[in-house]
């Protein structure tokens, strides 16, 4: 492994949440498992619909495959949606059920946060002035770091974080084998642009989204 890799993965680690979202369907249920899938954002709204009507409806797509959506991150053309189910088969079930599919699903490994080192909580809504931007870093391996590198990790990213004095807030990122997905607000894209310089890890691809959170429940095992 190269020193850059070592760093990399290190530094990376820290860009995960401690749990997705408090109280989603992921944290509550070990069985459950967090999953990022890529959308176009036709497909993403009807999934959105159906999973917001399932609410209501004893049968369902939702219930019958256990697929509950947590989250979504929308970047006009395409949507990151974070879906918790038992397993990645379901998902592909699922989606096949609604007449959707997806550009890629990627299991997710950890979510991490800041609040993992003993960091802040990220703000309830972004600050203001704040964007929102999802950064995709390859990091090959990175899910399978153990617990304890990521509590280091989290905290060394925090503290360049820190730094920025304000401009730029770290809310949360899963890990997966294949790198990152991470969720950060900052004044501009070129803040996280160097917040990863300066942290000593990639920023593949920086996107300005819109974040929405769902935290709904439909798997099978609890209903």
């Amino acid at each position: 492994m190269t020193r850059y890799t070592t760093l990399a993965a290190a530094a990376l680690m820290a860009l995960m949440p401690a749990l997705v979202q408090a109280g989603s369907v992921i944290d509550a249920n070990k069985d459950v498992n967090g999953f990022v899938v890529i959308v176009s954002d036709s497909d993403g709204q009807k999934l959105v619909d159906s999973q917001t009507s399932a609410k209501s409806a004893a049968d369902s797509p939702e219930r019958k495959h256990g697929v509950s959506l947590v989250e979504e991150f929308r970047t006009g053309d395409s949507r990151y949606q974070i879906l918790g189910s038992t397993d990645e088969s379901a998902v592909k079930a699922y989606l096949a059920a609604l007449g959707t599919s997806a550009m890629k699903i990627t299991p997710v490994g950890f979510t991490n946060s800041p609040v993992l080192g003993g960091g802040p909580k990220a703000s309830a809504v972004p600050k203001e002035g704040h964007k929102i931007y999802m950064i995709e870093r390859a990091i090959p391996g990175i899910g399978g770091l153990p617990p304890e590198k990521m509590v280091e990790i989290s905290k060394g990213s925090q503290a360049v974080i820190e730094k920025f004095n304000g401009k730029l807030e770290w809310d949360h990122s899963f890990l997966t084998d294949e790198g990152t997905f991470c969720a950060y607000r900052a004044t501009d894209a070129s803040e996280v642009r160097e917040h990863a310089k300066i942290a000593g890890i990639p920023a593949d691809k920086v996107t300005e989204v819109e974040h929405v959170v769902y935290n709904y429940d439909f798997n099978k095992s609890m209903n």
